[in-house]
Order: C-alpha cells, then sequence, then structure tokens
C-alpha cells in the first residue's frame, strides 16, 4: 500500500538545501524587510521570489528556471544571499544588552586616540548599564579599560587590577550558571514522560549547583535561570506528588515570581521568547494538580503563541511539549480525529530541517499517533519503521519513547489479519525492557494484552487485562497517547 502521508519522504529533499528552507521559513514581515533591503538587487529578489513561489523548490530548479545559461552565477548570488540574511536577522536581534555591549567593544579606540576625558566619560556611562544588565563579560572590559587609564597611578593600578580579577571571576561564576541552565534544558525534556531515578538524582545534583550559583551572584538573571531549573524539575509527576500542600503552594508563587522577573529587560533581552516556556511550566502546574479550567485555557494560549517559537531548536523540547500534552489531552476527551487534525498541523517539512535528531525522532512517535487516531494504520508502521533510522541517538534517559515506539508497532500488527514480524517485535520490546531497566508492571500487562490477544484468548480476560493496564499505565505515567481499546477496536 503506498504511503500517503509522506513528510519522512520530503524532509530529505528539504534538507538537502538549507539555504532555500531559511527562505521558506521567512514570516512575512521579514520578507518586506529582506526586499527593501534588495530594492536594488534585481536578480536576488528574483531568486526570493522564485522560492517563495514555488513548491519542492531545488538549486536544480532554481537554475534550471533563471540561470540555465549560467549556473554559477546563481551559486555567487545564493551567497551573498545568504550573507544578506544573517545580517537581516543580526539587525532584528539587535537590542539594548547587544548595543551596550558593542559600545563597551569600541572604548578601546578612545584609549588608544588617547581621548582620555572622553573615555572617562564612556566608562562612567556604560558602567552603570553594565551593571543594570548584568553584563559580565563587558565588565571585565569596562575595568580592564580603567585599569589602562589609571596605570601611572600607583593606588589606582592595583585598585582596578583587583576589580578586573573580581569581574573575571564573576564572570566565570556566571559561565557555569548559564552552562548549567543548558545542560538542564535539554537533559530535562524526558523527566516529565518518564519516572527514572537516574534521571530525576542527576537533574537535582545540577539544581543544587543552580541555586548555588545564584547564591553567589545574586541578580535577576541567575534567579532566573535557577527557578527554571527548580520549577522544571518539581513539575514532573514524580517529584509534584512528594511535595506537601505548602510547597505546591509555594511552587505557584515561584512559577508567578519566574514570570516577573522575565519582564527585567536583563532577561528578556537576553533570552527571547522565553513565554512559551513559562507558560508550559504553567500548565504542567495546572495539569498536574488536576485545574482542568485553567489547564484548557493555557492550552489555548500555547497554542497562540506556538507559531512564534515552534521553529527554533532551543525550544524544541518545550514546543513537544506542547504537542505530548495536547495530544494526551485529547485522547483522555476520546477526541480522536481532532489528535490525528492537530499534530498533522503542527509537525510540518519545515519543523524537521531545524530539529535535532533526537527530536525527529520523538516527532515522527507523534506522526505516528496522529496516522493511527486517523486509522491509517500502514501509513503509522511506515512512520514507526523510518523513526528507527535516528534510534542511534536514543539513551537511557531516552528509552521510554523508544518503547513506546515498539508497543505502537506491535499494536498495529495486531490490527493485521497475519502479523508476520510480530514476534520479532515482541522480543526486541522485551529485550529493551531490561536493556533499559523498564521491567514496570503496566508493561507486563502489556505483553500479556498481547499474549492473548495472539491466542485468541476469551473477550472477558483480555478486557480484564485491559483495564488492568489501564489503571496502571496512569499510575506508572506511561504510554499516555496510546489508547489501546480504540487501536484494536476492542
Amino acid at each position: 500500500m503506498p504511503v500517503k502521508y509522506t513528510i519522512f519522504n520530503s524532509v530529505s529533499d528539504t534538507m538537502n538545501d538549507n539555504f532555500i528552507s531559511v527562505v521558506k521559513r521567512l514570516p512575512k514581515h521579514e520578507i518586506e524587510l529582506l526586499k527593501k533591503k534588495l530594492s536594488d538587487k534585481r536578480q536576488k529578489i528574483e531568486i526570493i521570489n522564485y522560492i517563495l513561489e514555488h513548491n519542492n523548490v531545488t538549486n536544480e530548479s532554481i537554475i534550471e528556471a533563471l540561470y540555465v545559461d549560467n549556473p554559477n552565477a546563481y551559486y555567487v548570488l545564493k551567497h551573498r544571499l545568504i550573507d544578506d540574511l544573517t545580517s537581516l536577522k543580526i539587525d532584528l536581534g539587535r537590542n539594548i544588552l547587544i548595543e551596550t555591549r558593542e559600545a563597551i567593544d569600541n572604548l578601546r579606540s578612545l584609549l588608544y586616540a588617547e581621548e582620555y576625558i572622553l573615555l572617562e566619560k564612556s566608562l562612567k556611562t556604560l558602567s552603570k548599564k553594565v551593571q543594570e544588565y548584568h553584563l559580565y563579560s563587558s565588565n571585565i572590559e569596562i575595568q580592564l579599560c580603567y585599569y589602562l587609564l589609571y596605570y601611572n597611578n600607583p593606588n589606582k593600578r592595583e585598585y582596578y587590577k583587583k576589580k578586573v580579577d573580581a569581574a573575571q571571576k564573576d564572570y566565570s561564576i556566571f559561565s557555569f550558571a548559564e552552562l548549567n541552565f543548558y545542560h538542564m534544558v535539554f537533559q530535562s525534556l524526558d523527566i516529565f514522560y518518564y519516572n527514572s531515578k537516574t534521571l530525576n538524582d542527576n537533574l537535582h545534583s545540577f539544581l543544587c549547583s543552580s541555586e548555588s550559583y545564584y547564591s553567589k551572584l545574586k541578580c535577576e538573571v541567575t534567579h532566573f535561570l535557577w527557578l527554571s531549573c527548580k520549577l522544571t524539575v518539581l513539575l514532573s509527576p514524580a517529584n509534584y506528588l512528594e511535595l506537601n500542600k505548602n510547597s505546591l503552594n509555594h511552587l505557584f508563587k515561584e512559577l508567578n515570581e519566574l514570570s516577573e522577573l522575565y519582564e527585567f529587560p536583563s532577561v528578556y533581552f537576553r533570552y527571547p521568547n522565553c513565554e512559551f516556556a513559562i507558560e508550559c511550566l504553567f500548565n504542567r502546574y495546572y495539569y498536574l494538580s488536576g485545574n482542568t479550567l485553567l489547564f484548557k485555557k493555557s492550552l489555548g494560549k500555547l497554542k497562540e503563541e506556538a507559531e512564534i517559537i515552534k521553529s527554533y531548536r532551543m525550544y524544541e523540547n518545550v514546543y513537544f511539549y506542547y504537542l505530548y500534552i495536547s495530544s494526551s489531552h485529547y485522547v483522555n476527551e476520546r477526541q480522536y480525529k481532532e489528535i490525528s487534525d492537530f499534530l498533522k498541523a503542527s509537525i510540518n517539512n519545515d519543523l524537521f530541517v531545524n530539529a535535532s535528531d533526537k527530536i525527529k525522532f520523538y516527532y515522527y512517535y507523534l506522526l505516528a499517533i496522529s496516522q493511527i487516531y486517523s486509522g491509517e494504520y500502514s501509513d503509522a508502521h511506515s512512520i514507526v519503521l523510518k523513526s528507527r533510522e535516528y534510534r542511534k541517538v536514543i539513551e537511557q534517559n531516552n528509552s521510554w519513547i523508544l518503547i513506546e515506539n515498539y508497543a505502537v508497532s506491535i499494536l498495529i500488527q495486531l490490527t493485521y489479519p497475519n502479523p508476520i514480524n510480530i514476534e520479532n517485535e515482541i522480543n526486541t520490546f522485551k529485550r529493551l525492557l531490561k536493556n533499559y531497566d523498564h521491567k514496570t508492571e503496566s508493561w507486563s500487562v502489556f505483553l500479556k494484552i498481547v499474549k492473548n490477544i495472539l491466542k485468541k484468548s476469551t473477550p472477558i480476560r483480555i478486557n480484564k487485562l485491559l483495564e488492568d493496564f489501564n489503571t496502571l499505565k496512569q499510575k506508572e505515567n506511561i504510554a499516555q497517547l496510546i489508547d489501546i481499546n480504540y487501536i484494536l477496536k476492542l
């Protein structure tokens, strides 16, 4: 049977040229700005228009349409256009923090020109901005310029030498705080979906480090980083259940505090588009606390903001959370058509182009789920098999989704009149459970269901096992997108 939903066939073609995909992803206002920037460059605008107006564009199709007699001219213009796009993106990303850093980087030109009065005045002005925006790397340059300015004054020279050393120490602490934060961001993807003690212990260790960095540099930036890490870890099923009522109330206060911290220019200019990630944390709180009304309201807010961040690799973890939790909600509400339509609309080629290999595996899993709930089991199975090209990037922390990938494959094959390959899938599934230490009660019951269906056991026996599985999977937080009763039409 031919595959009807062919996103995985076209991804590699789209990735064939990143320049073309970048142009395709440009928002309307950026296209207008780019064309204005290139208003006197007719040939460049022709290339941009061709890419925007045609589907399945490649370098070859552009050459055939516009440069059949001189292919080299296209490649020259293409590389110049990449420079134009880079310049545009940098200009659009300019803010007060970047402008302050640039001004500080230019201070030495005043020093070398012996414009000491101007230098001293600039240093005084920029020092205030450095303190206001917590620009730790730039503070090193500020103090060094003071040191050079007063080098011939022994007392001041020694004073600013100490200031340079202190600035370097602060910058080192802040660098580790950021590194710790990003490590937490990328490592914590799976803590919401998989109750792993190893992962949880590791994240708590980094959380302690984050708090330590905040205690050393008490500013709104390190406070924001620490609270982000803390809330991400605690707002997961395993950790949330261990909190008492006072701790839960405090968590909500910290969520609001995090939102308020993001209003500081030193934070929101440094970490743009975090509104979506913060709303995801609120959404997790409402979900875990059982506040259905606010959970649904929050999902609506996330839906409105999703288009802004969906193509950013930096936010792929939170975007996946949005897709997953929305899908889980649809499954719980038994809105099967809605889950299929939602996922197909939310995961497109552009999303795959920018995604890391690990998150591609996650996206393929969701696409397989969308195909199952639209009744396209053969297409779903093709997607499951295609996703395994990325299996090599799956580690212990991500093993839950690999196991669910095989569980879905087994369920799909149970719908076939003659499931030829199912025994191999079952054996691999068992090995994965053992190798990744997923010997949960839920998956044991799942295997019993599969065994009884293959043996054609009585419906009473199978239904009893299904009831047990559905109860256990909620308790153990697994297979939240898998409705066996619906998939197998039981």
